[in-house]
């Protein structure tokens, strides 16, 4: 069952993502599907530098109230994971994400933009 604070992690991240122009931002609500988290949050990255300034502008939006437990970062920085036990925020460069394709993996999540409050500014729509 999500809880308040795993909304508003999600929503930091998400913002943090938007600040930092991470591109094709996508929040996948996992309820029912998985037991290990409440939201995936998936973005992408123009180059490796900008991979590593959108982990850095997550970690710093977070900073104070939640650490990851768990940061996993690939030898060549094309994909990087921050574990926060509820939310799992994938990083990609935008041809790394296209190989694994979580997006497909996970088809049957609910979109989950309006369920932590930022409904009509998702930016994976072009709203945002």
């Amino acid at each position: 069952m999500k809880t308040d604070s795993t909304k508003e992690l999600t929503s930091a991240i998400a913002k943090a993502c938007m600040e930092r122009q991470g591109e094709d931002i996508r929040i996948l609500d996992m309820e029912g599907l998985v037991t290990y988290a409440d939201y995936l949050v998936i973005v992408d990255g123009k180059s490796t530098p900008h991979v590593q300034a959108l982990l850095d502008s997550i970690e710093k939006a977070v900073q104070g109230r939640w650490r990851p437990t768990y940061v996993n970062r690939s030898p060549d920085q094309s994909w990087m994971i921050l574990d926060f036990v509820d939310v799992v925020v994938h990083i990609f460069l935008k041809e790394v994400r296209a190989q694994y394709q979580l997006e497909e993996l996970w088809s049957d999540a609910k979109d989950g933009w309006a369920s932590i409050g930022l409904e009509g500014i998702n930016p994976s729509e072009g709203n945002g």
